[in-house]
């Protein structure tokens, strides 16, 4: 999904999304986010990886390998279609992973959302949440434990997963000082990412739906105003750079 301003923009961002239920639950808020952008010069692409969201393939054919390709390819059709322009990669949680690849490649500033900590980290937090949903009384208020189906083991978090991708999340790490921008609720203590730009802080409004099944109901437009700005004069600051 193309967002593009109204004149020839000043950079564009490549936009890793998160992956498996986080996907679904943050598209509201990177919509939202990307056309407040537009306003301020800057175009965005967001796209779904071959696996994931409106693109071909089932869950199980989602690797992290592939997700770098094909953000790869985006940014490739993003010089092809806007020459000149300055590009940057950005990705939201666990789309760090295919962003940083890219980022790295390609030697294009980088942008972290709320990345997870680390790959193995986030499996362990996926299982325990899976478990706990799949046994909320919550959730099911008419079904005891003994009545649930037997879960494939394949299956986390209503998506099914193949065994590369598990693999590959048991061995991914991003460095935060990889980013020119990190996006988080609160900063990395000093000097952890030293060659940062800068840290721009979430309200509570704009970080919690993270580790959430259900989607937030609204994403308040004060916010996102608030954080398209800041990332405006960041990327103002980029594009100065790399002229």
């Amino acid at each position: 999904m193309a967002h593009l301003p109204a004149t020839t923009p000043r950079m564009v961002i490549a936009w890793c999304p998160p992956m498996l239920h986080e996907q679904p639950t943050s598209v509201r808020l990177f919509s939202l986010l990307a056309e407040e952008l537009t306003g301020r010069g800057v175009a965005s692409l967001r796209l779904d990886y071959r696996g994931s969201g409106d693109s071909p393939g089932d869950s199980e054919s989602l690797t992290l390998a592939g997700a770098a390709g094909d953000a790869g390819a985006v940014v490739d059709w993003l010089a092809e279609q806007l020459p000149g322009v300055p590009a940057m990669v950005a990705g939201a949680r666990a789309g760090a992973f295919p962003a940083a690849v890219v980022a790295q490649r390609r030697s294009l500033p980088l942008l972290l959302w709320q990345p997870v900590p680390t790959g193995a980290q986030w499996l362990r937090e996926l299982h325990a949440l899976d478990a706990q949903e799949r046994f909320s009384t919550h959730r099911f208020p008419f079904l005891s434990p003994d009545e649930l189906a037997e879960v494939p083991s394949d299956c986390l978090m209503g998506f099914r997963t193949g065994a590369r991708l598990r693999r590959e999340l048991m061995d991914a790490v991003v460095t935060p000082g990889l980013a020119a921008i990190l996006v988080d609720e609160e900063p990395s203590p000093p000097g952890e990412h030293p060659g940062s730009m800068g840290f721009i802080a979430l309200t509570q409004a704009l970080a919690s739906w993270t580790g959430k099944v259900d989607a937030p109901g609204r994403f308040p437009n004060r916010d996102i105003a608030r954080i398209a700005e800041s990332l405006s004069d960041r990327l103002h600051w980029l594009v100065r750079e790399a002229a």
